[in-house]
């Protein structure tokens, strides 16, 4: 088979639907599409966002009431499969005319103040650069996976932005700006019955591309002639079971930090422990961590998940943080956050209505009267959010109140644009 004809198939499987044989999102059950923290329903293709915020506020509190938001703003664009596309900044407008998203003035968007702040950078970016574009053997053969259970951490906040028992699929980025082709690659050991046991997470850049497509070709090949664990290997994931094949833990060692030997204190391990209600839903995760220099294990993070006692989907979800994270800078060395203990309310449709906080010191802070003295001292104010939704139950208009009361006029208001492929 000659390597034009190569392509071709890869084309046809990939880059125009994703996968022909898997037109129908709701066919792909045992792959994570790396957009489950969106909460999307049904066969999305494109997401715009378009964000308003409270004019009367200065430039830098607008900015950081949308830093504060639970809510992301990005635009998306979504294989026929539910496979990301691609996903762009929500101040990005794409100029058909030069093929390029720029960034757009006052006159572009309908009203977004905070846009003055970015107006002295020149941010353009090729339409094409950052695609994705997904190996379709690899697809295939995940296809086949059939996960028992299923498990999302909504947001991400505790760093599992997928679903634990989901399979991802292999994946190319590309920069044409910089003649660069990113491979992500995925390797999993599966047991006889059908569980995961391992999983690797290799990276590799190959610059200077002439044509990313021969690149392509030539790594699907033979891929561990290029990846190589000592350079190309950055996480491992191990995966412990129940006697009813629940996952209660998961050691996530970060590789690129055990190969380093600066002499600092850096995170190297998360350790995730689940337990599950009678109707095996996580009712509590326990994250712990390891340092290079502190073996032993501290508990970091602790998550209480409340869920409705008919309809079983999640109405709460309580974070306390308990000690030190390890975090790796630029400088090495380690950091300490105090002070987090929060609730989350959801709704019916899986969407953030309340976040609270409950810490004594956020208490004491949030007992003044006054939303506006001194609010951009207080990240700890009490968030509410109130929606609109399409018919698919995905929100297209949300109203963010984030000075800890619902003020006359909304910190930030977010409309989303949502095209569907049966549109």
């Amino acid at each position: 088979m000659t390597k034009s004809l190569l392509y071709k198939i890869f084309i046809i499987l990939v880059f125009v639907n994703g996968c022909k044989a898997q037109s129908d999102n709701n066919t792909i059950v045992g792959i994570n599409k790396d957009i489950e923290t969106l909460n999307l329903k049904g066969p999305v293709k494109e997401i715009k966002s378009v964000v308003t915020t409270n004019n009367e506020d200065q430039y830098s509190i607008q900015n950081m009431l949308l830093f504060n938001s639970d809510n992301r703003v990005r635009g998306y664009v979504l294989y026929k499969n539910g496979l990301l596309n691609k996903s762009y900044p929500w101040f990005y407008e794409f100029d058909q005319k030069n093929n390029v998203y720029r960034l757009p003035s006052q006159n572009h968007i309908r009203v977004i103040d905070t846009i003055k702040m970015w107006s002295h950078y020149d941010m353009t970016e090729d339409r094409f650069s950052g695609k994705i574009l997904y190996d379709s053997i690899d697809l295939k053969d995940k296809m086949k996976f059939q996960p028992k259970y299923s498990f999302i951490e909504h947001f991400g906040e505790s760093n599992l932005e997928q679903d634990i028992y989901k399979l991802f699929v292999n994946y190319f980025r590309i920069d044409r700006f910089d003649k660069t082709l990113n491979v992500f690659y995925y390797k999993y050991d599966i047991d006889t019955k059908g569980r995961i046991e391992t999983r690797k997470h290799y990276s590799k850049g190959f610059y200077n591309c002439i044509n990313y497509k021969d690149s392509i070709n030539e790594f699907q090949k033979e891929p561990f002639k290029y990846l190589k664990d000592e350079e190309d290997l950055d996480y491992k994931w191990d995966y412990y079971y129940d006697g009813e094949d629940r996952i209660v833990k998961l050691i996530l060692t970060n590789v690129t930090v055990e190969n380093e030997r600066d002499g600092m204190n850096i995170r190297n391990k998360l350790i995730y422990e689940f337990e599950y209600n009678a109707k095996n839903k996580v009712k509590e995760l326990k994250i712990s961590s390891t340092g290079t220099k502190s073996p032993e294990p501290i508990l970091n993070k602790k998550y209480k998940y409340e869920y409705h006692p008919t309809e079983n989907y999640l109405i709460s979800k309580e974070i306390v943080l308990d000690s030190i994270y390890f975090y790796k800078y630029h400088d090495g060395g380690s950091t300490e956050y105090t002070d987090i203990h929060s609730k989350i309310h959801y709704n019916e449709h899986g969407d953030i209505i309340k976040r609270e906080f409950l810490s004594e010191r956020s208490q004491i802070i949030n007992a003044r009267k006054d939303p506006y003295e001194e609010w951009w001292r207080n990240p700890f104010a009490p968030r509410f959010y109130e929606y609109e939704y399409d018919k698919h139950n995905n929100w297209i208009k949300c109203t963010a109140y984030l000075r800890g009361v619902k003020t006359p006029k909304p910190s930030l208001v977010i409309e989303r644009e949502i095209t569907y492929y049966e549109d």
